[in-house]
């Protein structure tokens, strides 16, 4: 948690479990959540509380104060958070838009946590995830960039008055020396500063911590989540001369997140706009559908699986890509892409095989001179290669495949690779590293 020299830190006590330095919206106004569609609404203990941003279907990024005990870097019980998703209004709330938290993960350092939840999320018009990976285009943090910021908070500086239904202000972001000048100091590089214009100071303000910050990628065409509610002035007083937001930096947590948000699972879902998805471990995509002009791009630096039923319509695009974690975080060229562009692709008039892919072993690994493939049912599979971080396959088996395969590494450069299975109703791929 923040603190600040001259000004006092919003520091709240909001339920016995935790103190909460939270913020709400102030100077801005009503939105409907599907302008917002990544936005969510934490209740702590029964209580309202912080706000946060949908990442993946079974993952939220919120803020760490929020769900940090009294003790430090022990978080409160998952079971006395839950998560509300698809509501503009909190009269919405009911059993079918709240979600339970399995587990609470803090960062070691920074004031961000993730919740892990039971079940996914299903996406629709109000319920959707938000692209941060692309926060490694440094522009979108320039001084004066225009972004936008949403919460139930406080409508008013010093109003006690947390909004019933979900607002959001246009804000622009300032140097974080000019923050620092405002504030007399603690705003760091991890971090970013936002100011509002006019008479009226807009910002964020007591309740909306761990909310998102996002701003317009005319890149990407679509909103790219580039900060998370932090701290600012106790009572959110002042105005748009001396009273800036503070949000730690997206950017700074990306290796992080794709670390922690392991296993990642798309299941039951119907894409109908872009999405990136990306982990540092295994990817499991199941029972999925990607609407036509849908462009969706998966990014593991493990294994990725695509299990029946999947469904790439028409004038979709699909990208499966293995890279490691450095580089996929920073959105560097796929190693591999499945692409379904004006074709259907229907992996549910595949036949039911009885084979457990999951069990599919390679070993030695790291190896020098051979690796061994052991593959359950191998007639069912279409062809087995290995490719390097250049996307070149130095090998590739198709036809026939026994239970145990090997395969002559030795004349390989030491590095890591790739290899990729592909069966009659999957493509599962492994990171092999060559010694």
């Amino acid at each position: 948690m923040k603190k600040i020299i001259v000004f006092s830190i919003i520091i709240f006590s909001v339920c016995s479990e935790s103190i909460f330095s939270q913020q709400y919206i102030t100077g801005g106004g009503q939105i409907n959540v599907s302008e917002t569609p990544w936005q969510v609404l934490l209740q702590i203990n029964e209580s309202y509380a912080c706000g946060g941003s949908i990442i993946a279907p079974n993952f939220i990024l919120t803020a760490k104060h929020c769900v940090e005990s009294n003790i430090p870097g022990v978080a409160i019980p998952a079971n006395t958070v839950k998560v509300i998703a698809g509501i503009t209004c909190k009269s919405e709330t009911n059993a079918s838009n709240i979600y339970d938290v399995q587990q609470i993960i803090l960062h070691p350092t920074l004031d961000v946590a993730l919740l892990k939840l039971n079940l996914p999320l299903i996406f629709n018009n109000a319920i959707k995830m938000v692209n941060y990976t692309a926060t490694s285009n440094g522009a979108l943090y320039n001084t004066g960039v225009n972004v936008k910021v949403s919460g139930w908070g406080w409508l008013t500086p010093g109003g006690y008055d947390a909004a019933e239904c979900l607002n959001a202000v246009d804000l622009h972001i300032i140097s974080n020396a000019d923050a620092n000048n405002m504030l007399g100091g603690g705003v760091s590089d991890n971090e970013v500063s936002t100011i509002g214009v006019g008479s009226v100071r807009q910002g964020a303000c007591h309740g909306d911590s761990g909310g998102p910050l996002v701003t317009w990628s005319n890149e990407l065409n679509q909103y790219v989540l580039i900060g998370v509610v932090s701290w600012g002035i106790s009572g959110c007083y002042g105005n748009n001369t001396n009273s800036p937001s503070i949000f730690v930096r997206v950017s700074k947590l990306v290796d992080w997140i794709g670390q922690s948000i392991c296993p990642l699972v798309i299941a039951n879902q119907t894409l109908t706009a872009d999405h990136f998805f990306n982990a540092c471990c295994d990817i499991e995509i199941s029972n999925t559908t990607i609407e036509q002009n849908a462009n969706v791009t998966v990014t593991s630096n493990e294994s990725i699986s695509i299990l029946p039923p999947f469904h790439a319509k028409a004038g979709s695009s699909f990208h499966a890509k293995i890279e490691p974690c450095e580089t996929a975080a920073s959105g560097s060229s796929p190693l591999l892409a499945r692409k379904q562009e004006n074709t259907d692709n229907d992996v549910t008039e595949m036949k039911e095989v009885t084979g457990n892919y999951s069990e599919i072993k390679i070993y030695p690994n790291p190896a020098t001179d051979w690796i061994n493939i052991q593959i359950p049912n191998p007639e069912k599979i279409r062809y087995i290669e290995i490719c390097n971080l250049q996307g070149i396959c130095l090998t590739k088996l198709q036809g026939a495949v026994s239970e145990e395969t090997k395969i002559n590494i030795a004349s390989w450069p030491a590095g890591i690779y790739f290899v990729v299975v592909s069966s009659e109703d999957n493509l599962r791929s492994f990171k092999l590293i060559k010694q």
